[in-house]
């Protein structure tokens, strides 16, 4: 698994991974079937933060930000880089990531890209169970819990 992950890194495909569209990270129906199209908990937690012991946290923290910015090129990309993007934050506060991400920078971009996008996320139908507007919702619940825990501003 690393080395098929630090490929997708080097070929800078990792927004492809983030997105749930290559080497996607399975979660179990009974954890949170919310966390599709790919579990970015596992993600982290398996893949990236694994990686820093060989590639380095400061080289890994760049190509994650650059993967988020790199992925939310639409509405689906939008709502699977901003549900990494507060695991990651909660991932620090719990002293389970080896780095910080920005948060600055990347959460300016990621709430512009939710403005031009907000819109078709309504249409994201990330399963057939879920109500139409899940991966709306979801992700402005991201962004409310990140601003309002985290001091983080999407503005």
């Amino acid at each position: 698994m690393k080395e098929e992950l630090k490929n997708f890194i080097i070929d800078g495909r990792l927004s492809r991974v983030i997105r749930g569209e290559e080497f996607i990270f399975k979660t179990s129906f009974e954890t949170n079937a919310k966390m599709q199209p790919t579990d970015h908990n596992e993600f982290l937690a398996k893949g990236i933060y694994p990686l820093c012991n060989e590639l380095g946290n400061d080289n890994i923290r760049h190509c994650l930000e650059t993967g988020l910015m790199d992925a939310a090129s639409d509405a689906l990309g939008v709502y699977c880089a901003v549900q990494c993007y507060y695991i990651q934050i909660i991932s620090e506060r719990e002293k389970e990531s080896p780095f910080n991400i920005d948060r600055l920078v990347l959460p300016r971009f990621l709430g512009e890209q939710f403005k031009k996008y907000e819109k078709e996320l309504l249409f994201v139908r990330l399963n057939n169970y879920d109500p139409p507007d899940a991966p709306l919702r979801l992700t402005s619940a991201a962004m409310n819990a990140l601003q309002r825990d985290a001091g983080i501003y999407f503005t």
